[in-house]
Formats: structure tokens, sequence, C-alpha cells
């Protein structure tokens, strides 16, 4: 393993969802909590950030240029062309549930966006899974509190999801043609923190 380097020293309250665009060999990534998105460009070193009113939880490239994301409440259009950058909202989802709010997400190999949602009360198994594909939203799972850590298996045959607060990943039977998700298993439980335990105030949970 090699060495760890810190390419930008920048502060976040919240920093996730780091996405490699190959096409502009540049590195973005969110913090959802300080409602920034930042760029790294690895061609020439340059740094870019864009803030907004409200939180940006993922990224993902789309074919003919800009990104499809989600803010808070629903899916987003981005373009990063320019130094001010306006989300162009193209549905909202979950203005029902009080508490709950987008999260962490990626896009498939077959460019299906996947986004799941968390409930900020954290008291309740109020989240869900949900796949963008053509147009259409559809629910794909439910029944955690916060939604972390979606990803495939290299040989895409299986999915991952995560629920931070019952320390527990689970894992699907993922069909790559049809993106259908069949057999709900646990892939790995944690055990809970210690009672007591305090997070390092130089670290985010």
């Amino acid at each position: 393993m090699g060495d760890l380097k810190c390419v930008w020293e920048i502060p976040a309250i919240l920093g996730e969802g780091p996405l490699w665009v190959e096409r502009e060999n540049a590195l973005y990534w969110v913090d959802v909590v300080g409602k920034q998105v930042h760029r790294l460009s690895l061609a020439d070193g340059g740094k870019k950030s864009w803030n907004f009113d409200t939180e940006v939880t993922s990224l993902a490239p789309r074919k003919q240029g800009g990104f499809i994301g989600t803010v808070r409440h629903g899916f987003a259009f981005f373009d990063f062309s320019s130094d001010v950058v306006k989300p162009q909202l193209i549905v909202s989802f979950e203005t029902d549930i009080p508490g709950n709010r987008f999260n962490d997400g990626k896009a498939d190999a077959q460019g299906c966006v996947w986004v799941g949602t968390l409930h900020e009360p954290k008291d309740r198994p109020a989240a869900a899974l949900y796949r963008w594909a053509h147009g259409e939203i559809e629910c794909m799972a439910e029944g955690i509190t916060t939604s972390n850590g979606l990803a495939w298996s290299p040989d895409q045959h299986t999915l991952y999801w995560a629920d931070t607060p019952s320390h527990t990943v689970w894992a699907w039977d993922f069909d790559s043609a049809t993106t259908a998700m069949t057999t709900q298993r646990v892939f790995a439980r944690f055990a809970p923190k210690p009672e007591g335990w305090v997070a390092d105030p130089q670290c985010s949970d």
C-alpha cells in the first residue's frame, strides 16, 4: 500500500461522495452539511468550490454533459461550467416524511442513478433506496434509518447498502441487465459504539 498524500487541505463539515469524472480528469465531492461541492483537477491542479442554498448530497455525470444529483428533497440537474451554479430541480421526493432528506448515491454501470435517504432524528427506519432510470423513479428497498455505503461488486452481481445506526451492511443479488434486487441478506454487522463513546471533535461521524 502506498503512502497517503493530502491533495487539498480544505475543511468540511460532512465531506462525502467522492466522484471521479474521467472525461474531465477531475475529482468531485460534496460537503453535505456545509452545502458545498468541490472539484479538483488532476490535469492542472485547479481547485474550485461552489456554495448552495440547500444540501447537495450526491452527484453522477450525464452522458450529454453536466450532472444529475440530489438535493435535500429531490433529484436535480447541475452544470458546473460557471462560477455560480443553481440546481435545476427535476422532481421532489419524500417531502411528506418529516425529518427525511436524500443522502448517499451513485450511478451503476448501466447509467441508472441510485440514491438513499436518511431520517435525521435517527429514531425510526423511515429511509429508503431509490433508482432513477430513464426519467422514472422507483423505490427499491426500505426499512433503514441512514443510507450509506452504496456499492456494487466488481462482477456487478451484488449490490451493497449500509444502514449507519444499525451498524449493518446489507447485500442483494443484483441483475445488471434488469437492475433487479433479490435475496436480501446481511453482508456484515459491526458492534455498536461503547457506552459513553464521544467522537473526536476533529473528526466527523
